[in-house]
């Protein structure tokens, strides 16, 4: 038996869970999951509900990641990716396609991340990158079925590497009126606290994260998300979809977009699931543009209109082609 069988025959039923790097070698972290499907809001907590289970959290394996090059076992590419600008309803559209049957929904998985941001050669990443978004799309889907990857927000930065690994994967970008977004991110910030991202990837000098006020840092760090977007914009390939188009664009736009079925049944499923939150499924879903329009401070609308009022008026553009 070769070394590729062998590792086939070792990963399969297996996904990818954590990247972590040993001696400057990077390895990954596997979990076998069985037939249960990937639908949860976030990844890394479907994977801690995995964790409750005693076989899941003790049975694990570790491998270099240079064994995704090796393995044999079947993947096929994803269906769509989500990319967003945050906080515009991408949980949301995520956990609406994640009611399909037999279907994964991987959703801002931080193995995704961490490669991304992996100190190697663009190629090096291109084709882990490959490995990893095809490994996590394997048990328990066959061909056919549909698999989607929600990238977080920032994650939109690296939309030509992530092109050039899967140039013939459709995505979808969602954005919203950029003030509502700065209230948003003004009560949690997120990954968008400054400092906890790398500024030169965000385009902005150390010295100008700390000496600008935190309205202007998150808008132009928006502003830099979405004009990614719309420059890697491909005819045909790409759909911009504004929040207030949700929940409805999910069943009127996705299905043909995306290349999958619905019968009547599954997009009902759809429905109901829009009637409750995409960050949590217990709670029924209200708009709160109207309120975040009240709240806004002067100095939140100032930076949107600044920096974002421009690239807004683009997308909307882009979103009627």
């Amino acid at each position: 038996m070769d070394r590729a069988m062998a590792v086939a025959m070792d990963l399969e039923g297996w996904v990818p869970i954590r990247l972590f790097w040993r001696e400057d070698r990077p390895w990954l972290d596997w979990c076998q999951l069985g037939d249960r499907r990937l639908t949860e809001p976030f990844f890394d907590h479907a994977i801690e509900n995995c964790f409750r289970d005693p076989y899941c959290l003790l049975f694990r394996r570790e491998t270099p990641v240079d064994a995704l090059t090796e393995t044999a076992v079947p993947a096929a590419e994803p269906s769509g990716f989500i990319f967003h600008m945050s906080r515009c309803g991408s949980t949301l559209l995520a956990q609406m396609l994640a009611t399909l049957p037999y279907g994964n929904v991987v959703s801002e998985a931080s193995l995704i991340d961490a490669l991304l941001r992996a100190p190697v050669p663009e190629q090096q990443r291109i084709t882990w990158l490959r490995g990893i978004v095809m490994a996590l799309g394997r048990p328990p889907r066959t061909s056919g079925q549909p698999y989607f990857v929600k990238f977080a927000g920032w994650n939109t930065l690296f939309l030509p590497l992530i092109q050039r690994a899967f140039p013939t994967v459709p995505w979808v970008f969602l954005y919203r009126e950029p003030v509502e977004v700065l209230v948003s991110l003004a009560r949690n910030p997120g990954r968008l606290v400054p400092g906890a991202m790398d500024s030169a990837v965000l385009g902005l000098e150390p010295a100008t994260v700390s000496a600008i006020p935190i309205e202007e840092y998150h808008a132009r760090v928006l502003k830099r998300i979405c004009d990614m977007a719309i420059q890697s914009r491909r005819s045909g390939s790409s759909l911009f979809i504004n929040y207030r188009e949700l929940p409805d664009s999910a069943w009127t736009l996705l299905p043909d977009f995306y290349g999958f079925a619905c019968s009547d049944v599954e997009l009902d499923a759809m429905r109901e699931r829009a009637r409750f939150g995409g960050k949590d499924p217990g709670a029924l879903f209200q708009t709160d543009s109207p309120e975040k329009q009240t709240v806004a401070t002067t100095a939140q609308r100032d930076a949107a209109d600044r920096w974002l009022h421009s690239c807004f008026e683009q997308m909307e553009r882009v979103s009627r082609l």
